[in-house]
């Protein structure tokens, strides 16, 4: 075996080489949390080592049937449209889905969020790592502990890979960590940024 001469150009197998790392390998999409909270969050994330496309909007849900400018789905194709499709999406979604949950006079209220879940995880595609945020919604109890148990479900099956148990971790916390029945104080962006990022753990390398 010989050596290269010091100084020489040495060839590289073009699969030896390493590709260079995306420029976004995470993308967030949610609603008017993600948006108040857009400087604590996207701060976090990229101190955790994350290239993060974040977007937020007020009053989105995950299909908003009069207005697509509310619609989540409609939202990741823009994003995908822009060339942005990393291997891990965090979902930050479903507070305001509880709405149409619960008035979709429909004959069962659990399907109705599979079938609005599944819309956002077909919209994303397949082969894709995604975590998604639980819900907290004080005017909804119910229905937002049915979002939520849905949530479950679906890791189990493997079509979520992970959520965010913002319910159980919020519960009791009303006064201090929530300014109404769903939007979050100083102190809820306090405990809710770090259990968003935690649930992301180690971006790739």
């Amino acid at each position: 075996m010989t050596s290269a001469a010091p100084g020489a150009a040495v060839a590289v197998h073009p699969a030896q080489r390493q590709r260079p790392r995306p420029l976004f390998d995470l993308a967030v999409v949610g609603d008017s949390l993600t948006y108040a909270g857009y400087e604590p969050l996207s701060e976090a994330i990229t101190s955790a080592g994350w290239r993060a496309h974040i977007d937020g909007l007020p009053s989105r849900s995950i299909s908003y049937p009069t207005d697509i400018a509310y619609s989540a789905v409609d939202q990741v194709a823009a994003i995908k449209r822009l060339g942005i499709d990393p291997a891990t999406w965090l979902v930050e979604l479903g507070t305001n889905d509880l709405y149409f949950i619960v008035h979709c006079q429909c004959p069962d209220q659990r399907q109705a969020a599979i079938d609005r879940i599944r819309l956002m995880l077909a919209a994303i595609g397949p082969g894709r790592r995604i975590i998604w945020v639980g819900v907290q919604n004080f005017e909804y109890p119910i229905a937002t502990t049915l979002f939520n148990d849905v949530l479950d479900e679906l890791v189990t099956t493997g079509e979520i890979s992970a959520i965010v148990d913002w319910e159980s971790l919020s519960t009791d916390k009303r006064r201090d960590w929530f300014v109404d029945t769903a939007h979050l104080s100083d102190d809820g962006y306090i405990a809710w940024v770090p259990a968003v990022v935690e649930a992301l753990g180690d971006p790739p390398t």
